[in-house]
C-alpha cells in the first residue's frame, strides 16, 4: 500500500539545502510490508496507523548514573538490593582506558507512561533512590549526589501483562500484525536486538531466504580492533584512528552521535572538557569536510544534549 510520513528535517546545517531552516515535510512511501520497531513510541505511532496497534505498553523508566572508577573502585560488577526489593548493579567499566575509569549504578524501574521521551532524564527522585542504595552498601565510601559525573536514562517499551508493577512487567518482546498487515514489535531487551531482528524478518517475510550466517556473523574481528587502537590517543583507550573507524563504518551524522552513540566520551559528563571536545570536533571536521561555522554549531549542539543529562 502507499503510506503517508510526515518527517521533520532535522538535520544537520551541512546535510540542509543551501539556507535551509529545520522545517517538516511530507514522503509517500509504498510498501509491500510497513514492520513498526519504535519501542516506546509504539502506541504514540500506532494510533496514526490503520487499524492501530493492538497492544498496549506498559513503558519503564530506568536512570542510570555513572561515577568516577577512584570513588567506587570495585573490580568486579555487584548486585546490591533496594529495600522495595530491586536488584541494583554496579558495573566497572576499567575497559575504557587508564584515566577515563567509570563505575555504572543502575538502575530504577518507574511508571513512563507520561514522561516526554524526547527530553527524557534522571530526576532527583531517581539520583536519591539509588544513592539510598549505595550509602548503604559502602557507608565508609562516603558517597553523595555531588560525585556523580553523568546521568543517562532510557524507557524500557515493555507490553502491558497486566501486572501492578513496572519491575513485574514481562520483558519478553513479541512480534504481531494488526488487521490491517502492519507489522509491529514491542517488549525485549535490546541485548538480544539481533535475535529478535531476525525473527521479525522471518515473521513478516515467511517465504523468503534468511541469511541466518550473516546475522550471526562477528561484528568485529581482532584486526579491526587493532586498526582502531593505533593512533594519537584522545581518551581512555580511544584513538583518533578509532574515532575515524566508528565514522567511517557506523554511519555517524553528527559530532553528538559520535560523542553519545559511536565513542563513550559522554561518560565523562561534567569532567568531559571543552578541549577534549574540541579535539573531537575536529576530527569530525576532517572526516565530514565541515567549515568552521558548522563545527561551531555540532559543538554548541553536543555541549546542549551533554547539559540536559547533567539536570537532576
Amino acid at each position: 500500500g502507499t503510506f503517508e510520513v510526515r518527517l521533520k528535517d532535522n538535520l544537520p546545517g551541512y546535510l540542509r539545502p543551501q539556507g535551509g531552516a529545520e522545517s517538516e515535510r511530507l514522503f509517500r512511501v509504498r510498501a509491500k510490508e510497513v514492520i513498526v520497531c519504535v519501542g516506546p513510541w509504539t502506541e504514540r505511532f500506532g494510533d496514526h496507523v490503520i487499524d492501530g496497534p493492538n497492544r498496549k505498553l506498559k513503558p519503564s523508566k530506568g536512570v542510570h548514573l555513572i561515577l568516577p572508577w577512584e570513588k567506587l573502585p570495585i573490580e568486579r560488577c555487584l548486585v546490591m538490593y533496594a529495600g522495595d526489593g530491586r536488584i541494583i548493579f554496579a558495573i566497572p567499566r576499567k575497559d575504557l582506558g587508564q584515566g577515563a575509569e567509570k563505575v555504572i549504578i543502575g538502575t530504577t524501574d518507574s511508571a513512563a507512561a507520561h514522561e516526554d521521551l524526547e527530553n527524557l532524564h534522571a530526576h532527583r527522585s531517581d539520583v536519591a533512590y539509588l544513592f539510598k542504595v549505595l550509602q548503604a552498601y559502602f557507608p565508609e565510601r562516603k558517597l553523595s549526589p555531588r560525585d556523580v559525573v553523568m546521568t543517562y536514562a532510557g524507557v524500557r517499551p515493555l507490553l502491558d501483562s497486566g501486572e501492578h508493577s513496572e519491575a513485574k512487567t514481562s520483558r519478553e518482546h513479541e512480534v504481531w500484525k494488526n488487521s490491517a498487515g502492519v507489522v509491529f514489535m514491542a517488549g525485549g531487551k535490546y541485548t538480544t536486538f539481533r535475535k529478535i531482528s531476525q525473527e521479525i524478518a522471518d515473521f513478516a517475510f515467511p517465504n523468503s531466504k534468511t541469511d541466518e550466517p550473516e546475522s550471526k556473523a562477528v561484528l568485529s574481528e581482532p584486526a579491526d580492533y587493532e586498526k582502531r587502537l593505533s593512533g594519537k590517543p584522545v581518551w581512555g583507550r580511544f584513538t583518533e584512528e578509532w574515532i575515524k573507524w566508528k565514522i567511517t563504518h557506523h554511519c555517524a551524522c553528527t559530532l553528538e552521535d559520535v560523542v553519545f552513540r559511536r565513542v563513550p566520551l559522554w561518560m565523562e559528563g561534567k569532567s568531559l572538557s571543552n578541549d577534549l571536545l574540541e579535539e573531537v570536533a575536529l576530527i569530525c571536521a576532517s572526516e565530514f569536510g565541515w567549515s568552521n561555522d558548522e563545527r561551531l554549531f555540532q559543538l554548541g549542539s553536543a555541549k546542549e544534549a551533554l547539559g540536559k543529562n547533567l539536570v537532576f
